[in-house]
């Protein structure tokens, strides 16, 4: 193999790697660093981290805005928009990704001594403690509100997680889509992790390949 030739594989290899390097966003929160190899038209740069506690979910309540039952379960940071997308040129889309990376809250801890009559052992990742991580998002789990809908246990960046899908139809004054949710709560280390992608139209791309293209440290 000549001298040319091996730099041409090289060059290759090396062009190949910068693209892909390109493509890589990366946010952190809490520790965590989560990062997604996907198109160029997403942005990692204009969201905002605020706190997840009682105080927040308060303010929420105040300007109406419903909680799920298990809301107040929780405490730890909220990154908002921590990576966003207006769709491509020919498949317009408005599309979002907020995080969590959260703890159980001191009126969790207080309320499961009482019941149990013991301290909390540290974080779960059984199912039930996983679906009421996911109340912390304004997704209604609610059977039978979607067109489509799906929630199963899975394994997600080496740990067990608990994935709920909804696809439904998104309606406005410009257009009437179809669009797809998907949100995601695991462990890792000492930390709940909660992710929440919801994509307006789905033919630009469907929320489970988004969380599919994550990967979290």
């Amino acid at each position: 193999m000549t001298r040319k030739v091996i730099l041409g594989f090289v060059f290759v290899i090396l062009f190949f790697a910068l693209a892909q390097a390109q493509n890589e966003k990366s946010v952190s929160i809490s520790g965590h660093t989560f990062t997604v190899d996907i198109d160029e038209y997403w942005n990692n740069t204009q969201g905002q981290i605020f706190p997840y506690d009682q105080e927040s979910l308060k303010e929420e309540e105040e300007m109406g805005i419903s909680l799920q039952p298990h809301a107040e379960d929780w405490t730890g940071s909220e990154y908002i928009g921590a990576f966003t997308s207006p769709g491509t040129p020919d498949t317009p889309s408005d599309n979002v990704v907020d995080i969590y990376v959260l703890k159980p809250s001191g009126q969790y801890l207080s309320d499961y001594k009482n019941h149990w009559g013991k301290d909390y052992p540290g974080m779960q990742n059984d199912k039930t403690t996983l679906k009421r991580a996911i109340d912390v998002t304004n997704l209604d789990t609610t059977p039978g509100l979607y067109e489509d809908e799906s929630e199963k246990e899975i394994d997600y960046n080496g740990e067990p997680a608990y994935l709920v899908e909804r696809e439904h139809m998104i309606v406005n004054d410009q257009y009437m889509l179809k669009g797809s949710h998907a949100v995601i709560a695991f462990v890792k280390g000492e930390d709940m992790i909660v992710i929440d992608v919801l994509i307006s139209h789905a033919e630009y791309m469907r929320a489970w390949d988004f969380l599919d293209s994550i990967t979290v440290e």
